[in-house]
């Protein structure tokens, strides 16, 4: 829980969790700056005491803040403790890379080379790159060289890290956009200021109400003020090059529930989607939504060949597994059972019974001479 105190614009004071919802901030801070009170709980937060600063920004880090776990909010901590003029912006960009920080936190881990090199590789490779084949000795020894060769200063979080490799360089007119929790975006967007000359980059799946307040970040109280490109990163060309019209006839709110649900549908759906707008043209994004919304109404037969033959073969496959009774009705109509149950009957070792046919392996055929079925040809 992260507890902010602040002065309401009116001069009110007010003491909140953050982060607060978009509703709120723009009902609480119509002009979109934030008055600061006395917050001590945690440095980012105490260095900007009696401040002013943009809330759409403050509200951003506070929720990214609070998506971290214990050990990332104290490493933040320690790096904002020895690094005090970070703007908002910068410090976006350092969660960004918390991955080139380590922070020890036990005298244990830090007095100890196995458990000190182990644990910064683990902070360094968090997606698990680590060599984890060493040996006891060769940890020891990358330990004592860690000591050696990196620059560490003790804070009141522990013992904070600079890994070799460079943060990388950030751009000073992006405004930093991240989320822990990222979904494959197939579509970029890329808002700019032309006022300002900033910009941000967001993925397309963004909830409204984040999308919107991600963007308001860029200085304006108007989204359509802003200019919009999309970056196709993943969508096949074909359908994006049918897509990417719309945009620029629709708001950026309608394009991004557009571009929200192609993102989460199945690749399927969307070659299923590619196919139907191959022979239907759309004018507009309802039309497009309305046609996303029918998909389940069609249904893709894979053929080998487009051939009357090899969709019959499919399409009673289909049927044979999801619609039996439609199946039996197609096949009775072409099907001589007669003449196909006489070829069957002649090609099993059959015993009839009041229950039907008694199936019987050969190994047992001898047995069950006298009772063969007469008609076998």
């Amino acid at each position: 829980m992260l507890i902010i105190k602040f002065n309401f614009e009116n001069g009110d004071m007010g003491s909140y969790d953050f982060p607060i919802t978009l509703q709120e901030i723009k009902e609480w801070f119509p002009t979109g700056s934030i008055q600061l009170l006395e917050n001590n709980t945690v440095p980012w937060l105490r260095q900007r005491n009696g401040q002013f600063e943009n809330i759409y920004d403050l509200n951003s880090l506070s929720a990214l803040y609070e998506s971290l776990n214990r050990k990332e909010r104290d490493k933040l901590n320690a790096i904002s403790t020895l690094k005090p003029n970070l703007s908002i912006n910068e410090l976006i960009h350092h969660i960004k890379h918390l991955n080139h920080f380590g922070l020890i936190n036990t005298f244990e881990d830090f007095s100890s080379p196995v458990r000190l090199a182990q644990e910064l590789y683990q902070q360094q490779y968090p997606n698990g790159l680590a060599n984890q084949s060493l040996t006891d000795e060769e940890w020891s020894l990358a330990g004592i060289k860690v000591k050696e060769s990196l620059n560490y200063e003790m804070t009141s979080y522990g013992w904070l890290f600079k890994f070799n490799e460079p943060l990388p360089e950030m751009n000073k007119d992006e405004i930093q956009y991240y989320s822990r929790y990222e979904f494959e975006s197939l579509i970029q967007l890329k808002a700019y200021n032309r006022e300002t000359h900033q910009f941000i980059k967001l993925p397309i799946w963004l909830p409204e109400t984040m999308l919107e307040q991600n963007l308001l970040r860029l200085r304006h109280a108007h989204l359509d003020y802003f200019e919009y490109a999309y970056e196709n990163i993943g969508l096949r060309q074909e359908l994006w090059e049918v897509i990417h019209p719309l945009t620029t006839s629709s708001s950026i709110l309608e394009i991004n529930r557009l571009l929200a649900v192609i993102n989460h549908i199945s690749l399927s759906e969307r070659q299923l989607l590619e196919s139907v707008l191959n022979h239907i043209q759309v004018d507009e994004i309802s039309q497009l939504e309305f046609l996303i919304d029918s998909l389940y109404k069609f249904n893709f037969i894979e053929t080998k060949t487009n051939s009357p033959y090899d969709f019959a073969r499919a399409k009673l496959q289909m049927l044979l597994d999801e619609d039996f009774e439609s199946y039996q009705a197609w096949v009775e109509g072409f099907v001589d059972y007669e003449k196909l149950g006489q070829a069957m009957l002649n090609e099993e070792v059959l015993v009839e019974t009041e229950k039907g046919y008694l199936q019987v392996p050969d190994e047992f055929e001898h047995f069950f001479e006298d009772h063969m079925l007469e008609h076998k040809l």
